[in-house]
């Protein structure tokens, strides 16, 4: 939804940021301590992160405010998540149930923010239309289903910070 008020390029530097976020909420929510050296390593990649994509814009960046609100709420809620599964990691749940739990709750705020955008009719209407469209949907879900059994392993591993660390790094 932010795409519809800020370009691409001002939506990837601020989700290249969310590396910080996460390392706070990490604090508050699962007790984790980080040094200020770490918090400045993870700071220094944020803003590498930054000027990488920076260089490479061709348009002006475009800072509408509703946009800025979204992609900072997006950068939020994604800075949230991987503590909550660590947490629930923690707690004795298994990688199926928490990936079962995480999509659950995804699944319903999508299904909303898609209903109220009027996306999500259209989407059901292109679908009843093209008969290829559920080839795609298996192949997508069943990689997706790879992806995120790799991304909760390295949570229940690792955690919620190493974790944000990797899919940052890897764009």
């Amino acid at each position: 939804m932010a795409l519809n008020y800020i370009n691409f390029p001002t939506k990837v530097v601020f989700r290249s940021c969310k590396l910080v976020p996460t390392m706070i909420v990490a604090t508050l929510m699962n007790k984790k301590v980080f040094s200020s050296a770490e918090y400045l390593c993870a700071f220094s990649v944020c803003m590498g992160l930054v000027m990488f994509t920076t260089a490479d814009w061709q348009l002006t960046p475009s800072f509408n405010p509703i946009g800025l609100v979204l992609v900072t709420t997006s950068v939020f809620a994604d800075s949230i998540l991987p503590n909550a599964q660590e947490r629930i990691f923690k707690s004795g749940a298994s990688r199926l149930e928490v990936t079962m739990f995480t999509n659950f709750f995804t699944l319903i705020a999508m299904t909303i923010s898609t209903l109220a955008s009027g996306d999500l009719i259209g989407a059901v209407e292109h679908a009843l239309r093209d008969d290829q469209l559920l080839f795609y949907i298996i192949v997508y879900t069943s990689i997706s289903y790879v992806a995120i059994s790799s991304y909760m392993a390295i949570v229940k591993r690792f955690g919620g910070v190493v974790a944000i660390c990797l899919t940052t790094l890897r764009k």
